[in-house]
């Protein structure tokens, strides 16, 4: 017998979405990280990690947090070599 996602979220006592990232794990067809799952070894959150791999560097957010920690003159060397002119203020 199927059951759809809904009644097993349900019957288990959690979302949907955890419901579908199990199955993304078993899925994968790493039967050890399903395995360590079951066991309470690993998160499901975890073990999709690892399958996934990294995510991706939000390279704005790098930047921004490069901009703030660097110095006056990091951040003048910066402007000139991508190009940029700073903003004159009213004069």
């Amino acid at each position: 017998m199927k059951i759809g996602r809904k009644q097993a979220a349900k019957l288990m006592n959690v979302s949907e979405r955890s419901v579908y990232y199990a199955g993304r794990v078993l899925r994968s067809g790493r039967q050890d990280l399903f395995d360590a799952c079951l066991r309470g070894e690993m998160s499901i959150h975890a073990a999709l990690r690892i399958i996934d791999g990294p995510t991706p560097i939000d390279r704005y957010a790098a930047l921004v947090r490069a901009w703030n920690q660097a110095s006056v003159a990091e951040c003048l060397r910066f402007l000139d070599v991508i190009g940029a002119r700073p903003v004159q203020g009213d004069q």
